[in-house]
């Protein structure tokens, strides 16, 4: 079993989105509402038991943050993933704190939200979505994911 930790976001952005991928060019692999959050930290296949005994107790203060663009990976003129920034306030501070109870080796890290991927780099995507909405963060939660033939099937193990 795969595993990853994440933020949940509010149903209300996830229907924003849902609307907005609606205009997104065809063939794209659109994320489904119900599995649309931000990732802090993918873990891989690891053992759940030691990695709930690691962050518990983790500590997160309350905050917000705030959607502010849309962007691209690997870049804009080669994009094989669309998604929708957030403001770093605090998020990249969860992070560090993941990866140095995990041991884990720090990465980069962007706040977003994935929206859509693509098998095929798309090129000179124009697109305006800017939801401006405020996040409320408080918690964190660890996931399990389990690859099918249909796509990903993600199940809540633990909230910290």
């Amino acid at each position: 079993m795969r595993y990853f930790i994440a933020i949940d976001i509010p149903d209300e952005l996830k229907e924003e989105i849902r609307e907005f991928q609606k205009t997104l060019p065809f063939g794209l692999k659109l994320v489904k509402p119900e599995n649309i959050h931000i990732t802090l930290k993918f873990l891989g296949d690891v053992d759940e038991k030691e990695i709930i005994s690691k962050l518990e107790g983790i500590e997160i203060e309350q905050f917000e943050s705030k959607t502010i663009e849309i962007g691209f990976f690997p870049k804009k003129n080669y994009a094989r993933v669309i998604w929708l920034g957030l403001e770093d306030n605090e998020i990249t501070d969860i992070v560090r704190k993941i990866e140095t109870r995990l041991n884990l080796t720090k990465e980069d890290f962007i706040p977003h939200i994935t929206i859509a991927r693509s098998k095929i780099p798309l090129r000179n995507l124009e697109i305006n979505f800017k939801p401006e909405k405020t996040i409320k963060i408080n918690k964190i939660t660890l996931y399990s994911s389990e690859l099918t033939p249909k796509g990903p099937i993600y199940k809540k193990v633990v909230e910290f």
